[in-house]
């Protein structure tokens, strides 16, 4: 059955500002995963799984997947500082994720932290950010960032990239979901649905237009006249029926 995961998703949407890059919603990745491993995983990947579950006594399934069974969002956000210098892109990854299992997914967070501690030279801190205790891992001499907080007793959220988690927290951000973009292509687009997409034309045209001309070269006038010509781009997926599945796009220019 299609769910209205815009709405549904709305606490954590409200988690990403507006000038996210792209962002995803969903649900279950439980059991994406669990459709992921009926189709077949590669070889390397399956040597990958055993060789962490190994070494590490992480479960996967308990203390990883096993636990996001609720609704999710997956976004790219800007960052004053890049992950990676050498790309020279300010951008940072976030993560919201509901679960009806928090004991379990604090159980799953402590035994890949501790393993962490054991592994890398590096211990968290604790931050408070508008009234929120926040756990900062940080590689020293690196732009690596992940921090990790609950919003509440079910939700948590992930950052990834230097200051990635500043940006979420300014108290001055509209939130991705507010933004008139976004509500103009989500109005347009099938409430009912499996999953959404949204990419945020106007936030990306000006990451590329801000790269150095190196970067920038390989890219055609055409290509970047057509993206500064989109304001956003938003997909879903539906079910309309047991023998028919859907896929809508729209794209908006400005």
């Amino acid at each position: 059955m299609d769910l209205d995961l815009l709405s549904d998703n709305s606490k954590l949407l409200e988690k990403f500002p507006e000038d996210t890059h792209a962002i995803i919603s969903g649900q279950k990745i439980n059991e994406i995963w669990s459709m992921t491993k009926s189709l077949g995983l590669t070889s390397y990947l399956q040597q990958a799984i055993w060789l962490l579950t190994s070494a590490t006594s992480v479960d996967l399934e308990q203390d990883v997947f096993g636990w996001m069974n609720s609704n999710f969002a997956v976004g790219i956000i800007p960052t004053n500082k890049a992950i990676m210098p050498e790309l020279n892109l300010g951008l940072g990854v976030a993560v919201a994720l509901e679960t009806s299992e928090p004991t379990i997914a604090k159980a799953g967070i402590d035994k890949i932290e501790n393993v962490i501690q054991q592994n890398l030279p590096i211990t968290p801190s604790l931050a408070t950010r508008a009234g929120k205790t926040i756990i900062e891992w940080h590689i020293s001499d690196s732009n690596f960032t992940w921090t990790y907080n609950w919003i509440d007793n079910n939700s948590l959220f992930f950052s990834l990239g230097d200051s990635a988690i500043n940006t979420v927290e300014d108290i001055n951000n509209t939130s991705i979901n507010k933004s008139s973009n976004f509500e103009a292509i989500a109005d347009e687009l099938p409430k009912n649905n499996l999953g959404f997409l949204y990419l945020n034309m106007s936030s990306i045209s000006e990451t590329i237009n801000r790269l150095p001309f190196e970067a920038k070269s390989d890219i055609s006038p055409e290509i970047i006249e057509l993206l500064d010509s989109m304001a956003g781009i938003g997909t879903t997926a539906t079910i309309p029926n047991k023998s028919q599945s859907q896929l809508d796009l729209l794209v908006r220019f400005k």
